[in-house]
């Protein structure tokens, strides 16, 4: 498995859309705490330049870039409205989306759906 932090500078409605909707297609986990940046998890098959492509068809060429890294640890703060703590499960944060994928018993998305059509 291999980690991304995809950074955009122009976000839009379509655009999203059109990204969201390869995530979608490939199977892919992901995380997006901030609207310029996405957290994929791909695997080890799809590479940097592939993403950094896609983003570009998506996005256009506005400024981007496409960072694989390996998560050691995790910390951060993320405050929440009210509504926002109604909505969302015990214990929710951004960062457990971190700290779940770079758990070795992981089995993400596209493993999973994998071992059911088996």
């Amino acid at each position: 498995m291999r980690i991304y932090l995809v950074t955009i500078s122009a976000p839009s409605n379509e655009a999203d859309e059109k990204f969201m909707k390869f995530i979608e297609d490939k199977n892919l986990e992901w995380w997006r705490y901030m609207p310029t940046v996405w957290g994929l998890a791909t695997p080890d098959t799809l590479s940097t330049n592939e993403i950094l492509f896609k983003v570009q068809a998506c996005y256009g060429t506005t400024f981007s870039f496409v960072l694989e890294v390996e998560i050691k640890d995790v910390a951060g703060m993320f405050p929440m409205s009210k509504e926002m703590k109604d909505s969302v499960p015990e214990g929710w944060s951004p960062f457990t989306w971190f700290s779940n994928i770079r758990d070795k018993t992981f089995v993400p998305k596209w493993e999973k759906e994998t071992n059911t059509t088996k």
